[in-house]
């Protein structure tokens, strides 16, 4: 505890009173915040709130739309009477999919080690393939529901 001395004047005589100051060491930890700074701590709490809620849905919605489409792709490979060619567009659908969730990773690995890149052609291409999947994906589902 640190002492303050504070200059009291009664009329003639003047003294030092000691009062006793509460300040913070550099170890100790702030209990609370002021009175002031209390909303935008409350709409900080908020913003960081409603940015994990879309975060989880576009990550939601990349997943079912890919997951759709894989679905489709496989049915269709499935309808392949040629027992060969089959087990090879079953295949090569896996590789695909590995291949986007490589890239996918390697997007997010890349943005968590701080590296910005120039760009190439195929992450603009999984961008843009990414953003119409998800897209259609909704417009699918939107529609599917209007005509329920």
């Amino acid at each position: 505890m640190i002492r303050q001395e504070i200059p009291h004047d009664l009329g003639e005589r003047t003294f030092l009173l000691r009062k006793p100051v509460l300040r913070l060491r550099a170890t100790q930890q702030q209990v609370g915040y002021p009175s002031s700074v209390g909303p935008y701590l409350m709409l900080h709490g908020v913003l960081i709130l409603l940015g994990l809620l879309a975060g989880i849905a576009g990550l939601s919605l990349a997943f079912l739309s890919q997951r759709c489409w894989f679905a489709r792709a496989w049915r269709i490979a499935g309808r392949i009477d040629k027992l060969g060619w089959r087990r090879g567009i079953q295949g090569a659908l896996i590789a695909l999919l590995v291949v986007i969730a490589f890239v996918a990773l390697l997007a997010v690995a890349r943005n968590i080690w701080g590296g910005v890149s120039r760009g190439s052609w195929w992450w603009a291409f999984f961008g843009l393939w990414l953003t119409s999947s998800i897209f259609s994906y909704l417009f699918i589902k939107i529609i599917a529901g209007a005509e329920w």
